[in-house]
């Protein structure tokens, strides 16, 4: 049925053909686009089996109006068995690659990929944490962040915020780590199971600043400041509906 890629800021739209299998039942398309760059965009779709394995990866330029062959060699097989994707899962795109979390050999990493849809390399994710809440862009640079259960029975997890701050030597850096105690409370923690009751939305694209969902109030969204340690409630849905597939949106004069 093909795509639509579209501007909310320009009111802007380029239809985009369908590309690929139609009988095969997932399908993960990524917008590669960095108007520093270039005012043109690519696709990279990925189709996958149900088991998860890579069937093929096809990328769309928006210069030339169409898709390029199959991207699936010898490289992606040997280096990437399963892709974790989902219908919210993000893709950051930085130094012009997307990035993309898969499983190596049960070990989670990230496959750096150009906007042809090539593997260029793999980055292993923070050592010790594999129990991902967070993946993306914030600064111009790739940013994780995982959970962990703190052993006091008292349902409190700890969040470590991650940075990729050397590109090229792979090196992470912990740029901050903070309790849900510290962030939503002591009442918050009363009623938490094995499962964290809260989840990150989205870090700033240009601070430190973290935005969660509350673990009581899943209407609320928090923003939590790494730097000055200040919480505060910045938005509230309507009828307590809960925040669901959240995106981020930055408005940009080009498409």
């Amino acid at each position: 049925m093909g795509y639509i890629v579209c501007n909310p800021t320009t009111k802007e739209w380029e239809a985009v053909p369908a590309c690929g299998d139609p009988k095969l039942p997932l399908t993960y398309p990524y917008l590669a686009f960095d108007p520093a760059v270039s005012a043109h965009f690519h696709l990279v779709q990925f189709q996958v089996r149900d088991d998860e394995e890579f069937v093929s990866v096809h990328a769309y330029s928006s210069e030339t109006k169409t898709w390029g062959g199959n991207q699936i060699n010898e490289g992606w097989r040997q280096v990437t068995t399963f892709l974790i994707a989902h219908p919210h899962s993000r893709c950051p795109f930085i130094n012009g690659f997307l990035h993309l979390l898969v499983l190596d050999q049960d070990q989670m990493k990230i496959a750096v990929v150009d906007v042809q849809g090539r593997a260029r390399g793999m980055i292993p994710v923070p050592p010790g944490h594999q129990w991902m809440c967070y993946f993306g862009e914030s600064q111009g640079q790739l940013h994780y962040m995982s959970q962990e259960i703190l052993d006091d029975g008292e349902g409190k997890y700890n969040l470590s915020v991650w940075a990729l701050e050397d590109y090229d030597a792979q090196e992470w850096v912990l740029k901050g780590t903070v309790s849900t105690y510290e962030v939503f409370g002591e009442d918050s923690c009363i009623n938490c199971t094995a499962e964290p009751e809260f989840e990150v939305v989205d870090i700033h694209q240009d601070c430190n600043v973290v935005f969660l969902t509350h673990p009581l109030e899943r209407s609320n969204m928090v923003a939590y400041d790494m730097d000055s340690k200040e919480v505060s409630i910045i938005s509230t849905l309507d009828d307590g509906k809960e925040l669901m597939g959240t995106a981020r949106y930055v408005p940009c004069r080009f498409l």
